[in-house]
């Protein structure tokens, strides 16, 4: 093609983008609407701290001149009502520019407050855009809105250009409510994209109409949510923007003006292909001769395969210090990284894998996510949606644990909680399709035994403790900062009261992290009772259990995400003090959900000279969906009823 021709379509596009982008837009930048100024937005949300009046994206493409390569504007344009200081934040924007040639620019941002019964305008200077580097290839463009006050509208605009064919998502929806949510883009002929729309609620409008100049077709699409809901952090809910409304879009093929064409719809395998053949991921596993040469001194003596994994994973957990957090690529080689004693967690992970083939067990990548980077998305393949490596190891058929070395006081199979998460997609090129692993398997376990005398009003308790998976994790954490004795004053700190003492604390093998972790102590104390001349009213559970439900809204319209199941088990049992009889206490009750996902037990069993609790909370799924929500509150519910109900001592003659 001739350069007049390619210069030619490259000015008509660029036309055709100026005439999209100057239809009527749903705000103007620097002009108030009434409503804007006058609306009562408690009616809106009465407990929000700000409502976002106005979220638009706009997104075009064009052809370079002299280039095989199309170029992404995008246009954002956000005005938001600030109602109290907790919004604040929102004033404070940051873009990521994910590589040096990215070009942001229109950068424009205005605050209006309400002085007497006028409006005034404080304007964003130039100067107060910052850049930051983020990484080597990445920077963070940063501009704080001057004058925000309880009260104020802020607004700001801002235009990104960069050749790329990843498209970020748009979310409709945002941690505030959002009185109009809408998402443009000006498609030409040459490109084929694919949408879907995800979340909970419907949107408003969606449309496309094509525009012809009589050489060039644009189709214009047009997306619109109106009054969206806030999606506020609920418990359970590892990433909020996982469940929020949002349009995921992606370019499936683009065509040049010199009649080539290129397809860029990925797949997942070739995605594992393509790292496979990466110098700095499968290329480093291509010697496996050096494998069984390093992995040889670490597991000698070691006979069974189990306790060969056990003796590499803990010298690449203990000997090799965790860098700064890299990405799936190793810099460094295997020899590098055991020479240099640090890696990223991908490059420990990466390590651990290759001595464990050196070792003669099955071991394989795979990619995963991270909770502050959202779930994987299906729609449309790529390496990016991910945010580091861990290992699967495959002892047997039926013996395959997942494995991440970043932390020393995590036995194998147990992730930390923040990559517990979803799926993770195996680096295994003879898998068709691509195999996926369930990062959620896991289980925890707390097991407490409390065994209770009363001497003179006084409580006396030795209390027995065990613990499995994240559970013991999360206390061997503390362990390392806090003596046994200090760890348990801390527990039972409401029920020891200013005089309560804790006696003979301890723990049998705090520092065997592959093994449950067991403690005991003794305690007194005279705090735990209402105590008057004729009854003691007290709550068998202590200081165990739940207090409240945690799930506080009646409803809920994404899942509950429990990162992995789990045993809550406590066994309380109390000697009735001489001279006293049971005159009141707890009833047993039981209650599941029909689809097995969680269960509850609550027993009492009582002898003349006994009382025993037995309350066991098993959640069996770790992602209870929507439609089971009301279900398990009622469980819940009746988990934090029962925990509060007292047992009533009545003195006899």
């Amino acid at each position: 093609m001739k350069k007049s021709v390619v210069i030619l379509l490259s000015i008509i596009l660029t036309l055709l983008y100026s005439f999209v982008f100057a239809q009527k837009l749903p705000i103007k930048f620097g002009s108030l609407e009434e409503s804007d100024k006058s609306m009562d937005f408690s009616k809106v949300d009465s407990s929000a701290a700000a409502v976002v009046l106005c979220n638009f994206k706009n997104i075009t493409f064009r052809f370079k001149s002299y280039e095989p390569y199309f170029e992404q504007i995008t246009m954002v344009h956000q005005r938001i009502k600030i109602l109290k200081k907790e919004a604040y934040d929102l004033a404070n924007v940051e873009v990521r520019l994910y590589n040096k040639d990215v070009e942001m620019h229109s950068v424009k941002a205005i605050v209006y407050n309400k002085v007497g019964n006028t409006w005034s305008e404080t304007k964003m200077e130039k100067a107060d855009i910052i850049t930051s580097k983020d990484t080597k290839s990445s920077s963070i463009k940063k501009f704080t809105i001057p004058n925000v006050q309880e009260g104020s509208i802020i607004e700001y605009t801002y235009q990104v250009s960069e050749e790329t064919h990843l498209i970020d998502d748009f979310y409709f929806q945002s941690a505030y409510p959002v009185l109009h949510s809408e998402f443009r883009m000006s498609i030409p002929t040459n490109l084929e994209l694919a949408f879907t729309k995800e979340g909970y609620n419907d949107l408003e409008k969606s449309e496309n109409s094509l525009t012809n100049d009589g050489s060039t077709n644009v189709t214009y699409y047009r997306w619109i949510m109106k009054n969206v809901p806030a999606l506020r952090q609920e418990p359970y809910t590892p990433n909020p923007r996982d469940y929020m409304d949002k349009m995921v879009s992606s370019v499936a093929r683009v065509r040049y003006y010199d009649g080539t064409a290129k397809d860029l719809a990925s797949t997942w395998e070739t995605v594992v292909e393509k790292l496979n053949e990466a110098t700095l991921f499968g290329e480093r596993f291509r010697n496996k001769k050096n494998a069984q040469e390093m992995a040889d001194p670490i597991i000698q003596g070691k006979d069974t395969p189990k306790d060969k994994l056990i003796a590499l994973y803990d010298y690449v957990t203990k000997n090799i210090a965790l860098t700064e957090d890299g990405w799936v690529y190793l810099e460094q080689s295997f020899v590098d990284i055991l020479k240099n004693k640090k890696g990223t967690r991908a490059e420990k992970n990466m390590l651990l894998a290759y001595l464990l083939q050196g070792a003669g067990i099955e071991a394989t990548p795979v990619l995963v996510s991270e909770h502050d980077r959202g779930r994987v998305s299906s729609f449309s393949p790529n390496l990016s949606e991910f945010s580091t490596v861990i290992v699967q190891a495959k002892l047997s058929s039926t013996d395959v644990l997942l494995l991440d070395t970043a932390e020393p006081l995590r036995p194998p199979g147990i992730l930390p909680s923040h990559l517990a998460y979803g799926f993770g997609l195996l680096v295994d090129n003879t898998l068709k399709p691509a195999g996926w692993v369930d990062l959620q398997k896991q289980k925890s376990v707390e097991y407490i035994d409390v065994k209770c005398q009363v001497k003179d009003n006084q409580l006396f308790a030795d209390v027995s403790m065990s613990q499995k998976g994240l559970f013991a994790v999360a206390d061997r954490r503390r362990l390392k900062e806090e003596k046994p004795d200090a760890f348990f004053k801390k527990e039972f700190k409401n029920l020891l009261g200013p005089n309560g003492q804790i006696k003979n604390a301890a723990f049998d093998n705090q520092d065997k992290i592959h093994e449950s972790l067991n403690g005991h102590c003794q305690l007194s104390t005279e705090n735990w009772a209402d105590v008057n001349e004729e009854r003691i009213y007290f709550s068998p559970m202590l200081t165990f259990g739940y207090e409240e439900n945690p799930l506080r809204n009646s409803e809920r319209k994404y899942p509950v995400d429990f990162i992995e199941t789990f045993d809550e088990i406590y066994i309380i049992t109390f000697s009735i003090p001489s001279g006293y009889i049971v005159e009141d206490a707890p009833k047993t009750a039981k209650i599941a959900i029909a689809d097995g996902s969680a269960k509850f037990d609550y027993l009492v069993s009582q002898t003349p000279t006994e009382i025993k609790i037995t309350s066991k909370l098993q959640i069996k799924v770790p992602v209870i969906a929507a439609e089971s929500y009301t279900y398990l509150r009622a469980l819940l519910d009746l988990v934090s009823a029962k925990h509060n109900e007292q047992i009533v001592l009545k003195k006899v003659e």
